[in-house]
């Protein structure tokens, strides 16, 4: 039936930027259910080394240690003084090459705030944190 029907294809760029354009993909992975957020996070936790779980691990602790830490972040610099102090990694680089795939994945975010100070956080609720991250050990 369809082999019938003539058909005319044209791709049309928008030209809208990136940011522009996935403005709403934030809004969708947000929205989604604690239950669909658990099996994501085990998932990205699954295909990852040791060594990039206890530094999401230490992360996580840290914002759970404080308010202010739980809805700000913690500052890239702080978070890399202690890494190095549990020897998981010795540069702001290093950190920034290990959390990659965290950040690729939406589980690590980097914001900055007003400062202009680059933040590191992750987007989940504390039950997530305490449950799933802080639960994994090796």
């Amino acid at each position: 039936m369809l082999s019938k029907l003539n058909w005319f294809s044209v791709t049309a760029h928008t030209m809208i930027p990136y940011t522009e354009e996935t403005r709403y993909t934030k809004i969708f992975i947000s929205n989604r259910s604690t239950k669909s957020q658990t099996r994501a996070v085990k998932h990205v936790l699954a295909s990852q080394t040791s060594k990039q779980r206890q530094i999401l691990r230490t992360l996580a602790e840290e914002m759970l240690s404080d308010e202010e830490k739980f809805s700000n972040g913690i500052s890239l610099q702080d978070y890399t003084s202690i890494c190095s102090e549990n020897m998981l990694c010795y540069s702001s680089q290093q950190l920034r090459t290990l959390l990659g795939d965290f950040e690729e994945h939406n589980l690590v975010q980097f914001p900055r705030n007003p400062n202009g100070t680059i933040m590191c956080r992750i987007p989940y609720s504390r039950e997530i944190l305490q449950n799933e991250i802080l639960k994994d050990s090796d």
